[in-house]
């Protein structure tokens, strides 16, 4: 035990050739040399509790007991060896205040630290290891903390980092500590400064347990999913699942490019025919071990075991076009190339509260989980950053339903110019009725604040563009492709060319991932699931980009409004967010 080399050192030296004699009668200076022996031998069997017994009256202070200070300091080893921490502590804190000269006072701050741990005050724990500065006990303080506080909570952890930013034991274990959470959630930016922290000039993170990359000259793929087929083939008749093979041939000519950039991907079809007992045996074949990056599953039944052997085996999985964060948790191996739906939310109302400086909203939401999910997302965080919500409301579809919305934000024309002017709309609903019935509620009250939508108001034949730029309408829209870009066309003449059709959104969804994760394999070694959460933003190919920050899923979030009829970006969503 650590704490052996300390006891063992006092042990040796302290005979009672190195006590000073009194003139006491000798047979009491025997008695107290035989207890002295007789209580050191006891610990030496640990015998805990006899030992604190024999111990207990050489504590006191008396003529002839030389051993006064050597036996308090072996009655609170003793104590803590049985459990009596408060009464180690309290002779320990004896020991420093009446005897600050002793020659041990090392030993004893080294042994009241380990006391207040088991007391409850691991921050006058660590501040009393911290006061220990003798070099042969350095080793033993580290193994120390790591011991106690590898059962703290992340959250526990966290407190002390901010009160001992400069003590690095406790910086990496909560590095450990949140890179094992399913997901990062608000330490994400801390994640990301300890990881710099550490990495940086090939910092000391050997003993996390973060996986050593290796670099391949090739990488295998494993792409999970129902093709319900015993082909491949693109122009084999329609099916029901077209879609899986649209995202399947986007996957293959992402390889293709990766492969002019020396980047080689062997690519593995594996079928996962819907059936969870299927996936089951394919997880079961030890190929699957050999995978570098996994791709898929789509659907619930097969999820969980896929995830499950994922963060057994620390094989990255990828979701291509999900925004359902259930795909991330309970895993740090599992990713989204999409923002999830809370994080659409978030990012939206950061923007409009740190960017536009708008801190006055009114949400109007949908009936269905995923639209009541982002409006509560968005009221939450846009409170948490000290906004108010004026409005949240769902949505009524029977006849009251415009009524509604006009009383709704007839408020915003009751409030003052400056509220006014400081105020939005923020809309979660999905479908054309509702949005229908927004725009006619703002056009007809002549309502010109901002309003922020999801992609879904782009599809609506509804509502026109021009009726998008009248109503000041923001839309978040994070598969926004670039059409207009040479890659974007580059892409599609070559689907084209190649599958006789033009490029679906799955196409492009299995295009991005793939064409992300490969780069982020070639440049990070088999272990790139750890990289990517501190990876620079980078621009995507066809899409706006990547940015994970600490997160498992893209924290990128573009949003577009009509100006002058022309579709503009008004975010900086790749802005590195360190």
């Amino acid at each position: 035990m650590m704490r052996t080399f300390f006891l063992l050192s006092i042990l040796l030296f302290t005979s009672l050739s190195s006590f000073s004699q009194s003139r006491v009668k000798q047979s009491v200076l025997d008695d107290l040399k035989n207890k002295y022996e007789y209580g050191k031998s006891l610990l030496k069997q640990q015998k805990y509790p006899q030992a604190q017994q024999v111990f207990q009256p050489l504590t006191i202070e008396k003529p002839g007991n030389s051993y006064q200070i050597y036996a308090s300091y072996f009655y609170a080893l003793a104590a803590f060896k049985s459990g009596e921490f408060t009464k180690a502590e309290n002779t320990l804190q004896q020991i420093l205040q009446q005897h600050p000269s002793w020659p041990h006072q090392e030993e004893v701050k080294f042994l009241l630290g380990a006391v207040r741990f088991k007391t409850g005050k691991p921050d006058l724990a660590i501040q009393t290891l911290n006061l220990v500065k003798g070099k042969g006990f350095q080793e033993s303080i580290v193994n120390l903390k790591k011991q106690e506080l590898q059962s703290f909570t992340v959250d526990q952890v966290h407190y002390l980092y901010k009160t001992f930013q400069k003590d690095q034991v406790i910086a990496k274990i909560l590095l450990d500590k949140i890179y094992r959470l399913p997901s990062k959630g608000s330490y994400g930016e801390v994640f990301q400064e300890l990881y710099y922290q550490f990495h940086s000039n090939g910092g000391p993170l050997d003993d996390l347990e973060l996986k050593k990359s290796v670099y391949k000259d090739e990488y295998h793929v494993a792409v999970l999913m129902p093709f319900l087929n015993e082909t491949t083939n693109p122009r084999s008749l329609a099916r029901n699942n077209q879609f899986v093979y649209d995202t399947y041939e986007g996957i293959k000519l992402a390889c293709q490019w990766l492969q002019k950039d020396s980047i080689n991907i062997k690519l593995h079809a594996i079928d996962t025919k819907h059936d969870s007992q299927q996936t089951q045996k394919i997880l079961e074949d030890t190929a699957m071990q050999y995978m570098d990056l996994i791709i898929g599953p789509l659907y619930a039944n097969t999820f969980p075991l896929v995830s499950e052997f994922s963060k057994k085996h620390s094989k990255v999985m990828v979701n291509p076009f999900s925004s359902n964060s259930v795909f991330t948790n309970h895993n740090p191996n599992a990713f989204l190339s999409l923002p999830s739906l809370e994080t659409q939310a978030r990012k939206v109302s950061d923007f409009v509260f740190d960017t536009l400086n708008n801190h006055t909203a009114y949400i109007i939401f949908g009936g269905t989980d995923n639209e009541k999910l982002m409006a509560y997302t968005y009221m939450e965080n846009f409170k948490a950053k000290g906004g108010t919500v004026q409005v949240y409301e769902q949505f009524d579809y029977t006849s009251n339903g415009f009524g509604n919305l006009i009383r709704d934000f007839r408020k915003i024309q009751n409030h003052s110019r400056d509220t006014a002017f400081t105020s939005h709309v923020f809309v979660s609903v999905t479908e054309p009725v509702a949005a229908s019935n927004v725009i006619s509620a703002l056009q007809e009250l002549q309502v010109k604040v901002p309003v922020f939508v999801p992609k879904e108001w782009f599809e609506f034949p509804q509502i026109s563009y021009d009726q998008l730029e009248q109503s000041n309408v923001h839309i978040f829209f994070p598969e926004y492709k670039k059409y207009h870009s040479n890659t974007t066309k580059h892409f599609t003449n070559q689907y084209l060319e190649k599958v006789q059709v033009l490029p679906s959104n799955f196409a492009f969804s299995g295009f991005e991932t793939m064409y992300y994760f490969g780069k982020m394999m070639k440049k990070h070694g088999t272990s790139f699931g750890q990289a990517i959460y501190f990876e620079a933003p980078e621009e995507g190919m066809i899409y706006t980009g990547f940015s994970y920050e600490g997160k498992n899923d893209n924290q990128v979030v573009p949003v577009f409004k009509f100006e002058n009829g022309q579709l503009i970006m008004v975010n900086n969503p790749l802005q590195a967010q360190r």
